[in-house]
């Protein structure tokens, strides 16, 4: 029996034994360190660890250390890192994290770093709180490094380097060199043409065609939907100033008017339409949403008090604006220049005009009022729109409508005889609310911690204007169209 005993201790020891050094064999899945995440993504854009499948990318995803990013041929994504720095990449590009450190708590510490590897395509950027020495991107033709705040960047696969400074002062190098440019100044740029080539600072405009080609896509974060035409000012047909689709028309006769640019938009008060009954709520406007994101906390308003100011191709601004869905900081007046920005969208739905974009500022003259102070950096979005249902009483009374997303992936079915409104948005969430939870100030809220808030608009309640807060005190704007 004593000898059973032992033979059975010795059996479980061994076991145990086994086990143990068993586990100390199997690999340690190391804790993915977040540091940063994404804004904005089109389909096809993914991050991926070493020895990892690909994961794709969609608006709210997390950025860890050591991602591969990877935009498809066409694509594009615009990140924030969690030190503030705001990046936009362009079609066709890959960038790897390939360092981040950052205390929020002591943005002065030594070990403060931020390393990038672009390994091909381009990028825009404007930094954020890691500086200095310990702030670079590499690549095989060279390394870049800042004394300032805002690029472009690009290479063709590592074979060659290229940079553009909108403000401050930057500099390249590799084994054979260093070459240091900035804004303002003769040379604002630098290249390396081939591996093993010193690197040298030019003027901007010596960059090689392909360069502002590149940078010709939509990398000043407006994320319309792929379908969506955009138009330039040199064209001449269009009745507006040039930023009209294919598919809208000039307002005239005794619509509103869209004005010249040195004009503003002005609401005929015998419009028609504003004479539904005694349903005064639907306004000519326009009305809309406005929200300014950089490093300091999100300011937003929504403004449908007074009527936005548009001056086509010059500005927009808008005063009395009500706090928008909690914002870290209410926009109540704002004041931004379309002058050397990239156009606005535009489409008309019914005899509604509704435009949206989205801008990143990066320096160099471009500027937004906030609450009377005034910013050069920093990202803008908004969307405003005329013929606006301000009100709930100049909806219709019964009906099911459907709406689609234009500028992302999406739908909103709304029940007019029951008030419902169901909301199924792939890259932002999905929900059910009430049109009285709609039009106030709280909004709906939606899965993850997303609320909306929003607008019909048109006579014939044609399309929708949405903004969106998720949990991290992001927002953004969205574009519906009817579809039935």
């Amino acid at each position: 029996m004593r000898k059973q005993f032992q033979e059975y201790n010795r059996i479980f020891f061994s076991s145990l034994l086994l086990v143990f050094f068993l586990a100390l064999s199997l690999p340690v899945q190391a804790e993915q360190v977040e540091v940063g995440r994404v804004l904005a993504a089109t389909k096809g854009v993914t991050a991926q660890q070493p020895d990892q499948e690909p994961r794709e990318l969609r608006r709210r995803s997390l950025i860890y250390l050591g991602d591969t990013l990877s935009t498809p041929e066409g694509g594009r994504a615009q990140l924030r890192m969690d030190d503030g720095e705001m990046i936009s990449m362009t079609a066709s590009s890959q960038l790897v994290i390939e360092s981040f450190s950052h205390d929020s708590d002591n943005p002065e510490s030594e070990s403060e770093s931020s390393v990038k590897r672009l390994v091909q395509g381009g990028l825009r950027t404007i930094t954020g709180a890691v500086g200095g020495d310990g702030y670079r991107i590499e690549s095989r033709a060279g390394t870049i490094g800042i004394r300032g705040t805002s690029f472009d960047l690009f290479t063709q696969n590592g074979e060659n380097l290229y940079a553009r400074s909108h403000r401050g002062n930057l500099y390249v190098e590799n084994d054979q060199g260093r070459a240091e440019f900035g804004a303002g100044e003769a040379q604002n740029a630098a290249q390396v043409t081939a591996v093993g080539a010193p690197p040298e600072a030019i003027s901007a405009e010596d960059l090689p065609d392909f360069f502002d080609q590149n940078f010709e896509e939509d990398t000043s974060l407006s994320m319309a939907d792929d379908d969506e035409e955009e138009t330039t000012a040199d064209s001449e047909e269009a009745g507006n100033g040039g930023w009209e689709d294919d598919n809208s028309q000039e307002i005239s006769g005794d619509e509103l008017m869209l004005a010249s640019t040195t004009e503003t938009i002005t609401a005929d008060r015998d419009d028609p339409a504003s004479e539904l009954g005694d349903n005064t709520g639907l306004a000519a406007g326009p009305f809309g949403f406005f929200i300014f994101d950089y490093s300091a906390p999100v300011a937003a308003g929504s403004f449908f008090s007074d009527s936005i100011n548009y001056r086509e191709s010059v500005s927009v601004s808008g005063n009395n604006g009500d706090l928008l869905l909690s914002s870290p900081e209410h926009a109540n007046s704002f004041y931004f220049s379309l002058e050397e920005q990239e156009p606005i969208y535009h489409k008309k739905m019914g005899d509604s005009d509704v435009y949206w974009g989205t801008w990143l500022l990066e320096g160099g003259g471009a500027e937004v009022t906030i609450n009377d102070s005034s910013y050069d950096q920093g990202i803008v979005r908004m969307v405003f729109a005329t013929q606006v249902h301000n009100n709930i009483e100049t909806l219709p009374s019964g009906g099911l409508y459907s709406f689609d997303m234009v500028n992302d992936i999406g739908n909103i079915e709304v029940n007019f005889s029951s008030g419902l409104m169901s909301f199924d948005l792939t890259n932002i969430g999905y929900g059910d609310g009430t049109i009285t939870e709609f039009y106030s100030d709280t909004g709906v809220e939606l899965d993850n911690f997303v609320y909306t808030q929003g607008r019909f608009v048109g006579t014939n309640i044609d399309g929708v204007i949405a903004a969106f807060r998720d949990s991290d005190g992001l927002l953004g704007v969205g574009v519906f169209e009817r579809s039935n």
